[in-house]
């Protein structure tokens, strides 16, 4: 109908407006950024010049014959000035995202290396802990920190209008191995739940404890009665005497009694 034709029409219209803007802006800001100081330190002056030549006979292009150029025209005209730019502007990205990933993994490895010191000391490391999860931790950490020193260092010998050698992305990659191990092996400790003591049956105890009492009064009976009544003694205080116990005799056996159990217990307590 005629309706959905002019609702076409101002689409298609709609869309190419917004190709041109797009165009024309990336024309304007590229230009600005040829001229600071961290886009010549970062490229040759044959690349900003074969950039710059090329933005400005865009933007020609784009007052005369590109004035009313389709969408598909327009975006071509964009993709090519963004291929031809691509090194520099990778460049620029990474000088700025660079430090900051870099302080970022540093951090990683701090703490890593805190963890590692710790872990090994833990009440119940041993139990928490099996011996893979020590090398893994260990193993990854070294290869991170060997990672970083190498790539660190081949990236300050590079040029800095050379393709950068040690790259944000990479970095994060290798901070995230690191990370994700040690999250691991905290969320081990974490929800570590430690296995109970054995409950000591104090029935059986008593009883053996009970025994092991008898058994050493009995001892200690028989060999009170083995002894020979001194003769400078009173006949009433003897410890051993025909025909029955005197007081005497139980106090002596009673004391005894109390002294073995009281070691007996001491040695259970032990």
């Amino acid at each position: 109908t005629k309706l959905n034709l002019l609702e076409a029409r101002d689409n298609t219209k709609l869309a190419m407006e917004q190709a041109r803007n797009e165009l024309e802006s990336f024309i304007f800001e590229f230009k600005e950024k040829l001229f600071e100081d961290i886009t010549e330190k970062l490229s040759t002056e044959a690349e900003r010049t074969k950039i710059r030549e090329a933005l400005v006979d865009a933007a020609d292009w784009l007052d005369d014959e590109g004035f009313d150029a389709e969408e598909k025209v327009l975006k071509e005209k964009l993709k090519h000035l963004k291929t031809l730019s691509n090194d520099l502007q990778l460049r620029l990205d990474e000088e700025e995202k660079r430090p900051k990933a870099i302080t970022s993994i540093l951090q990683s490895l701090n703490m890593s290396k805190v963890f590692i010191d710790s872990m090994k000391n833990l009440p119940d490391a041993k139990d928490i802990y099996s011996q893979k999860d020590f090398k893994d931790i260990e193993k990854i950490y070294i290869e991170t920190k060997d990672w970083l020193g190498e790539k660190w260092k081949k990236q300050n010998e590079s040029e800095p209008s050379q393709t950068p050698v040690m790259l944000s992305k990479d970095i994060l990659y290798q901070q995230g191995k690191l990370d994700r191990e040690m999250l691991y092996l905290i969320n081990k400790a974490k929800y570590y739940v430690p296995k109970p003591k054995p409950k000591v049956n104090t029935t059986e105890k008593s009883n053996e404890t009970k025994m092991k009492v008898e058994n050493a009064t009995e001892y200690n009976r028989n060999d009170t009665e083995e002894l020979e009544p001194d003769e400078n003694v009173e006949q009433g205080t003897h410890t051993a005497k025909m025909g029955g116990e005197t007081g005497s005799e139980k106090v002596k056996e009673q004391d005894i009694r109390s002294g073995v159990e009281e070691k007996v217990i001491k040695s259970e307590n032990k």
